[in-house]
């Protein structure tokens, strides 16, 4: 999780500063960040709400083609119900710019589609995406190489490694963030273009140019206030 490092010093804490947030010590910080251990269950709730980032992001890194900044976005659907405006227009003008010419058109940005209401309990949404993607236990078991007694562990009370979390996602085809928050990473924009904007920006410029772009929106929507 060298991502770890990266987002702690965007958001200017130390190690010790974090690893209070966590209630957990800072030689587990330090170990996290050097890849030598996963944070536990609890630890990746906590970090993906400390810095308003999907779980995807925090795990895959920059290989995640799901939205990874969910402040910034959120932000920007906030603006994004509002009628069009020259500080808007500002804000668009200025995410263009900032991406330049170094999005890769390859990237293809993979929202949620799963048509099911999900809530804050990993083990209830792991059975439902499993029974909507009519899969049986056995079945999914097999696909991520587990047993369907732990499974059924997963799906009563128990929580998956790291590793195995990844393997659920891409085995049904649903972000990570969904399964254990219940948050679903599809953000639909009413302008499309502004939309595509936000979701290119979002997913190609680093953090530091988001804080940039996210003090524009707060402006902008503290002034409609």
């Amino acid at each position: 999780m060298i991502n770890l490092k990266y987002l702690r010093k965007i958001f200017n804490l130390t190690q010790d500063q974090l690893a209070q947030e966590l209630s957990i010590d800072k030689g587990s910080i330090a170990s996290y960040e050097s890849d030598k251990f996963y944070p536990g269950f609890k630890s990746l709730i906590c970090l993906i709400d400390i810095f308003q980032i999907s779980l995807d992001y925090l795990l895959l890194e920059n290989e995640c083609n799901l939205p990874k900044n969910l402040m910034f976005l959120n932000l920007a659907k906030k603006l994004d119900s509002l009628s069009r405006s020259e500080a808007r227009n500002n804000i668009e003008n200025s995410a263009r710019s900032l991406l330049g010419n170094n999005i890769d058109a390859s990237i293809i940005l993979k929202p949620d589609n799963i048509d099911i209401d999900l809530n804050n309990n990993f083990n209830v949404n792991l059975k439902e995406v499993r029974k909507i993607k009519k899969l049986t236990q056995p079945t999914l078991a097999k696909n991520i190489n587990i047993s369907r007694s732990l499974l059924s562990q997963y799906e009563l009370k128990s929580f998956p490694s790291v590793e195995n979390i990844i393997r659920l996602s891409e085995s049904l085809d649903v972000s990570m963030h969904a399964l254990v928050t219940g948050i679903k990473l599809n953000f639909q924009f009413t302008d499309g273009h502004f939309g595509k904007t936000m979701l290119l920006a979002d997913h190609f410029l680093s953090l530091e140019d988001h804080k940039v772009l996210i003090r524009l929106m707060e402006s902008a929507l503290n002034n409609k206030t």
